[in-house]
């Protein structure tokens, strides 16, 4: 018996397109599962704070898992590591944490420098305006409710999805210019704010994780 021909609608799961859809589902299929990330690397005032317990000083080396977020003072900052070599490193003012079992990063408020590597399918950073799903890419993403998001590509591809907001996406490419757009308010991918970034201002953004 014959099977009737999907259409491209049913293809991409009637709400995006192919393109969007790989990268969107990606990180969590072809690469393997964020399980812990250890601390290596604390400056000042870093913070655990388990769902369950008391927040508490981070030390180097301290496992971070799964409902156990990372929160970095003024003039603080962070890195951590995934066994997948995955690093993340957090800004000054910045809420961080991940969900076991998938490869879902959720950046609260602040600034994160991520770098994933090639082999290691990539991650979504989710934050309550927009996901960013890259692929072996090194990335910024800056995020503060009510005010402003700043994506910055320094290596690969990144593409940035508005949540409701069904096939609406922005991919953006390293060297290319970045996407910032209001975190308030109406919003879309159209209405992005694009800004041309020169090779130095790259070199400053990753002074501020140093």
């Amino acid at each position: 018996m014959t099977a009737s021909p999907q259409s491209p609608a049913l293809v991409a799961g009637g709400k995006l397109c192919l393109l969007s859809l790989v990268l969107a589902i990606a990180p969590s299929v072809n690469g393997a599962e964020l399980k812990e990330a250890r601390v290596t690397q604390v400056v000042k005032d870093v913070k655990l704070l388990p769902n369950a317990a008391a927040a508490r000083p981070a030390v180097v080396s301290d496992q971070v898992h799964d409902g156990t977020a990372v929160r970095t003072g003024v003039e603080s900052r962070a890195e951590l590591t995934f066994t997948d070599s995955t690093l993340a490193r957090l800004g000054a003012n910045t809420i961080f944490s991940f969900t076991e079992g998938t490869r879902n990063l959720d950046l609260k408020d602040g600034v994160m420098l991520l770098r994933v590597p090639k082999d290691a399918g990539g991650a979504k950073i989710n934050t309550a305006a927009v996901t960013a799903a890259i692929t072996g890419t090194t990335v910024m993403l800056e995020y503060h409710p009510h005010s402003y998001i700043e994506f910055i590509i320094l290596e690969g591809t990144g593409r940035i999805f508005l949540p409701h907001r069904v096939g609406e996406s922005v991919l953006v490419h390293a060297g290319r210019p970045n996407v910032n757009h209001q975190a308030g308010g109406e919003e879309s991918a159209e209405a992005g704010r694009c800004r041309c970034k020169e090779d130095h201002e790259d070199i400053a953004v990753n002074q501020r994780f140093r």
